[in-house]
């Protein structure tokens, strides 16, 4: 969606986009050094045609200049309060203004990115992870895939650096996103396993898949709880990565799997039931986190376990009343099936705490309850620690 070049070809494009900002008097700036763009753009500050407040997008179609058809100014607003938050839904915004309006190859000009912040590698992982990020699409499964815009960029040698730290961290995000939104009958916990599998493939990290006769010998007794409800058999992903010395603790990261979960034979409603396919968004975003890690070569030590399978309903479900055995030699009872998720991340935690030497910090991260989008809302992340 966007890609580093050590300089624009205008034959792939001839629609640039240019940023530009208020100074402290409030005119309209750019870092551009083109005559005819700044003379374009006072223009159409005299005719108060675009105002550079923030997301204020205005889009010439045939401009003609300099090689250059069309040309598209983007506005910050006020320089001396732009944040790295507010970048990035500016070029969120860009993005999506590129597809309303079938734009489908341009260039950003270096230019006008300079100054935006104090060091260029900050500007380049906000403009690629952006970017990567507001051109996420869950295409895997349509029969004609949507086109999306393309775009180019070019810029110092940091600049680049942080544009290929950018793109590691959007790679990652966005695996994890369309893990989230594979149909279930397409990700069982199998097929999430090998993708794991797949995607550590030329990375530092280590893998391991447990399969069920490994998850009974470890005591996961809980989670084999789960896990009897469904034909589809779970698995563990188990992932080691040492960038450090061997004297530094390492921090582990447990995530829920659950690829499917009907609630068991405490059966959910039928509304919304089919949003059951992201209860592995915890594990999804774990393997993502190692991903980027490993990719970035983090000078960390970490583990990671992702206990996956379904939760649903057979003649061998898990009834409420039922007791069963944790990992840790605890009998728990069961009231409610649909409260499985801190059962598969119980035996994951248990072995996390006994097996993986001096660990640091444990981070676990599920999907365990819409009670948290009830109290907080969508857009802050319930975080619990003691």
């Amino acid at each position: 969606m966007i890609e580093f070049v050590t300089k624009i070809d205008t034959k792939h494009s001839k629609t640039m986009t240019v940023f530009t900002y208020l100074d402290s008097k409030g005119k309209i700036k750019t870092n551009c050094k083109h005559p005819a763009v700044n003379k374009t753009l006072g223009e159409l500050e005299k005719s108060k045609s675009f105002n550079a407040s923030k997301q204020d997008i205005f889009v010439i179609r045939e401009w003609n200049q300099d090689n250059i058809n069309a040309l598209i100014f983007v506005g910050l607003g006020k320089s001396k309060d732009l944040g790295q938050e507010d970048f990035r839904r500016v070029l969120g915004s860009l993005y999506r203004r590129l597809e309303s309006e079938k734009i489908m190859q341009s260039f950003i000009c270096k230019d006008s990115l300079q100054k935006l912040f104090s060091k260029e590698e900050l500007t380049g992982n906000l403009v690629a992870e952006a970017i990567e990020l507001a051109g996420y699409l869950f295409n895997d499964l349509k029969s004609k895939p949507k086109e999306l815009p393309s775009l180019q960029v070019s810029g110092s040698k940091a600049f680049a650096a942080g544009f290929k730290q950018g793109q590691i961290l959007a790679e990652a995000e966005n695996f994890a996103r369309n893990l989230g939104d594979t149909p279930a009958n397409v990700l069982t916990p199998t097929v999430f396993a090998k993708r794991a599998q797949d995607k550590a493939k030329g990375t530092k990290l280590k893998v391991q898949i447990w399969d069920e006769a490994k998850i009974k010998k470890e005591n996961f007794g809980l989670m084999l709880s789960v896990a009897q409800g469904s034909d589809q058999p779970p698995k563990v992903i188990y992932l080691e990565y040492n960038g450090a010395g061997k004297t530094q603790k390492p921090i582990a990261y447990i995530g829920k799997g659950l690829t499917f979960d009907c609630g068991g034979v405490s059966i959910k409603p039928s509304g919304g039931m089919e949003e059951m396919k992201y209860d592995m968004c915890g594990g999804a975003n774990v393997l993502g986190t190692m991903l980027a890690i490993a990719k970035l070569g983090l000078k960390i030590n970490c583990f990671a376990m992702i206990g996956c399978t379904e939760n649903m309903v057979n003649g061998s479900a898990t009834k409420p009343g039922d007791v069963h055995t944790a990992r840790n030699g605890k009998t728990v009872e069961i009231s409610n099936t649909d409260a499985e998720g801190r059962l598969v991340l119980a035996d994951c935690l248990c072995y996390a705490q006994d097996e993986i030497k001096d660990i640091d910090y444990i981070f676990d991260v599920a999907t365990l309850t819409g009670a948290c989008i009830v109290a907080l809302g969508e857009y802050t992340t319930g975080v619990m620690g003691h």
